[in-house]
């Protein structure tokens, strides 16, 4: 089946968020199964500033944007390293700046650019794709503008679209003046349509006009068809019914993988873990902590917010660190949890390691070193970086919301079953307890050994999606079974 991928980034050319590597990992897997994807994107910045190797093609993507006239945007193909084909295009004035998203109106004509751009390449293309999957809000335009281009063009009338909803708290929410200059009409600005709340939402309209909507977690689709997790979308969710359906994803093994990992201090597998102390030292070292092998290692990279539950650490986190435990933390968001998080780092030096910024590298040294991964989130889509902690071994200790609870099992009391340390309510004194089942079977090592091991042999590969992503696509073209 011939598949076209739209998103708004694409690792390893550009990454902010876990989209990036769903879109190179997810095509990866469906072609080793068989399938043909092509994956379209923009190019953000430019092919000097990216240091990339593109292939330019000299005829331009004439792209309609409506009063101000169509943008010419120039067109680069390059490939991923699985083979998988990728296409990319750059307007001036649209996508000069690297970052992928800015927050501001800008990112409205910047995406529809992507959006109308992926409908146009393709009606240039000799074959075309059974499926166009789209990629959270940033391409929730694609049916839009998929069912104008349908209207003039019959040829285009059999393809599906699918969209997968990464996080929908990101919504892509507009105002109404921007649509002209995004070439869409006045007349899709209903509650039917685009509206939500007196904006424009492009996430609303895709969850409406796909054929079939993706949440990385069957747990969150259920979750949000209640006012608590939908926030305003639940009655979208119930209205499309059984065409929402949840798909946990997978890890991407080439890119995550402790015995090949070049970022690490040692390799190790789950049959072979001698590798992980060197990089439990290693990841010790480069915070500053303590060398202290008795001293269970937590860690946490991501942003700092209450939304992901820093606030329920930070707390609890004197009474954690008087638990003869040391911590690496790193991300950037709440002044006033940043703050706390920098203070707390001044007082135990030796056991709490805080940093603003964080690069891949450090990523896969601290899903590596630490004994157990914090995730302490009062919302999660997809657990993503839960998955990852496994597979390098590092125990979640988090908090039972959403994906949480379709990716780790609580662990029994004498640590025989399950896969991590699950607390319900967000309270600070759930996570200490939590956190204090942690330290137990930290300091019992053949339970935490035989843990790791269970944990680390856990099939988390993207294969298993990539199958019901499969059965997903064959079912949008089912005959129906007659009455």
């Amino acid at each position: 089946m011939d598949l076209l991928f739209v998103s708004p980034e694409v690792a390893p050319f550009a990454r902010a968020t876990s989209v990036a590597d769903v879109a190179a990992a997810l095509p990866k897997a469906l072609k080793a199964l068989g399938h043909k994807p092509h994956v379209f994107t923009l190019l953000h910045g430019t092919p000097d500033t990216r240091g990339l190797t593109l292939a330019r093609r000299l005829n331009k993507l004439v792209v309609p944007m409506g009063p101000e006239g169509p943008v010419h945007a120039d067109v680069y193909e390059t490939r991923l390293v699985s083979g998988v084909n990728v296409t990319m295009i750059s307007a001036p004035g649209i996508t000069d700046r690297p970052e992928v998203y800015s927050g501001t109106a800008d990112d409205a004509r910047k995406y529809a650019l992507l959006a109308r751009g992926a409908i146009e390449w393709l009606e240039q293309q000799q074959s075309l794709p059974s499926v166009i999957h789209a990629h959270d809000w940033a391409a929730s335009l694609v049916p839009l503008f998929l069912s104008l281009a349908k209207a003039k063009n019959p040829a285009l009338a059999a393809i599906k679209t699918v969209l997968t909803v990464h996080d929908p708290e990101q919504r892509g929410l507009f105002e109404r003046k921007t649509l002209a200059g995004c070439g869409i009409s006045e007349r899709f600005f209903s509650p039917d349509e685009l509206e939500f709340y007196g904006k424009a939402c492009w996430l609303k309209h895709g969850m409406l006009r796909a054929d079939k909507v993706v949440l990385p977690s069957p747990t969150y689709a259920r979750e949000l068809t209640q006012p608590e997790a939908g926030r305003g979308l639940e009655g979208v969710v119930r209205h499309r019914g059984h065409d929402v359906i949840g798909i946990l994803h997978g890890v991407d093994y080439s890119v995550f993988n402790p015995s090949t990992d070049p970022h690490l201090a040692a390799r190790f597998d789950a049959e072979g873990t001698a590798g992980r102390e060197a990089c439990r030292a290693d990841l010790a070292e480069r915070a500053g902590l303590s060398s202290r092998p008795e001293s269970p290692v937590f860690a946490y990279a991501g942003p700092i917010d209450a939304a992901r539950g820093l606030d329920l650490l930070a707390a609890c986190a004197t009474r954690i660190v008087r638990n003869d435990a040391r911590w690496v933390l790193a991300g950037d968001g709440d002044a006033g949890l940043v703050s706390a998080f920098q203070e707390l780092a001044k007082r135990f030096p030796d056991r709490v390691s805080f940093r603003r910024e964080f690069d891949e590298a450090f990523l896969h040294k601290a899903f590596a070193g630490a004994d157990f991964w914090i995730a302490p989130s009062r919302r999660e889509p997809g657990a993503v970086s839960h998955l990852y902690a496994m597979r390098y071994g590092a125990l979640p200790v988090a908090r039972a919301a959403g994906a949480v609870r379709d990716v780790v099992v609580d662990c029994d009391a004498r640590f025989e079953s399950g896969t991590g340390f699950l607390f319900e309510s967000a309270d600070p004194d759930e996570l200490f307890g939590a956190i204090g089942r942690a330290l137990t079977l930290f300091r019992r090592k053949d339970a935490l050994a035989r843990l790791r091991h269970r944990v680390m042999r856990k099939d988390v590969s993207w294969d298993r999606a990539a199958r019901q992503y499969e059965s997903l696509y064959e079912a949008l073209f089912a005959k129906p079974r007659a009455a």
